[in-house]
C-alpha cells in the first residue's frame, strides 16, 4: 500500500492525498482542525481540499450555530472507490473477528451474522471469556471502524432461539 501512496502523491497533489488518507479513516463526523492537525496540512489548505469533496458527494457540510460540522458520507460509491484506492481494500470485519477468536478458541465457536441488521452478530460456543471477545471486537473496530453488536450464547441457547423463530 505504501507504493500506492507514493504513486498517488506523484500523480496528484501530495497534500490532497494526505488529507484524504486521514479523512477516509474518520468516523462520520469530523472537524477541519482535526484533519489539518493529523495530516500536518495547514487549515486553509485542508479547507480547500474538503470544499472540493462536497460537490463530489463525499462530504456534507452542516452549520450548527457558529460551528461548522462536516460529515463523511460513507454509504456512497465515491467513498468506496477512494477508500480502496487510497487506503486499500477494506478488510472483511468477520474475517478479522474470526482470526482474533481463533487465537484463543481455535475454531471452537461459530459466528452467525444476522441478515438485514446493522452489524448484529451472535457468537456461539460453550464458554467464552468476555474480555477476550471484547478485545477481538475492539480489534475489528480499530481495523475497519465497524462496531459489531454481539451476543454470546451457547449452542443450546442458539438452538432454542432458532426454535422460537428469533433466528431464521
Amino acid at each position: 500500500m505504501a507504493e500506492t501512496s507514493v504513486l498517488l502523491s506523484n500523480l496528484f497533489d501530495s497534500k490532497t492525498v494526505e488529507v484524504l488518507k486521514k479523512l477516509l479513516r474518520k468516523d462520520d463526523i469530523f472537524y477541519l482542525r482535526d484533519i489539518s492537525r493529523e495530516s500536518g496540512i495547514s487549515l486553509a489548505t485542508t479547507y480547500r481540499i474538503v470544499k472540493k469533496l462536497i460537490p463530489l458527494g463525499l462530504v456534507m457540510k452542516e452549520q450548527q450555530g457558529k460551528f461548522t460540522i462536516y460529515k463523511l458520507l460513507k454509504n456512497t460509491p465515491i467513498y468506496s472507490e477512494l477508500f480502496n484506492l487510497i487506503v486499500g481494500t477494506p478488510a472483511d470485519p468477520l474475517q478479522i473477528l474470526r482470526q482474533e477468536m481463533d487465537k484463543t478458541y481455535k475454531g471452537n465457536y461459530d459466528i452467525y451474522a444476522m441478515k438485514g441488521s446493522d452489524n448484529k452478530i451472535v457468537i456461539i460456543g460453550d464458554s467464552f471469556d468476555k474480555q477476550i471477545v471484547n478485545l477481538a471486537l475492539q480489534k475489528v473496530y480499530n481495523d475497519t471502524k465497524i462496531q459489531f453488536n454481539a451476543m454470546l450464547v451457547t449452542k443450546d441457547q442458539f438452538d432454542s432461539m432458532k426454535a422460537m423463530g428469533l433466528i431464521k
